[in-house]
């Protein structure tokens, strides 16, 4: 029976939420109006001066709702080319002990998986370049 590690990405391989990221690119790109980024960026600044106990809540509850109305109206090029964008910008923008533990584990032979509630465009992605081998995203359109 082989061994195998489960790694959730956003927050704990990559420093951030990789959704996000593709939510801050479609509006970067206009698939996404610019007044609901307006929205999205007081909430992330309320949760980064720590404005109330549930304000990285309410941020994650903007960015929720800035995608779910526009995400049948983005093709599915632009979600990959976001994706592609956002690797190459940040993608190994992890955290060094994770990093680690996956190439200690990878060196003792370990399954990999990766699992992650971001968009499946950017997790596969993100998943081959840090060579895992099995990946699950669980973010359903």
């Amino acid at each position: 029976m082989k061994k195998f590690a489960v790694f959730d990405i956003d927050g704990t391989l990559f420093r951030w939420q990789l959704f996000s990221e593709v939510v801050f690119e479609l509006m970067q790109d206009g698939y996404i109006p610019k007044e609901v980024k307006a929205d999205v960026d007081a909430k992330m600044t309320q949760w980064r001066n720590r404005k109330t106990a549930h304000s990285f809540h309410d941020y994650e509850a903007a960015i929720v709702q800035a995608f779910i109305p526009y995400v049948t109206k983005v093709p599915v090029a632009a979600i990959e080319a976001a994706a592609d964008k956002i690797l190459a910008r940040v993608g190994n923008q992890v955290y060094m002990y994770t990093r680690n533990l996956i190439t200690e584990l990878k060196e003792q032979d370990y399954t990999l998986i990766a699992i992650s509630g971001s968009q499946d465009e950017i997790v596969q992605r993100f998943a081959k370049l840090w060579q895992f081998d099995m990946i699950c995203s669980y973010f359903d359109y």
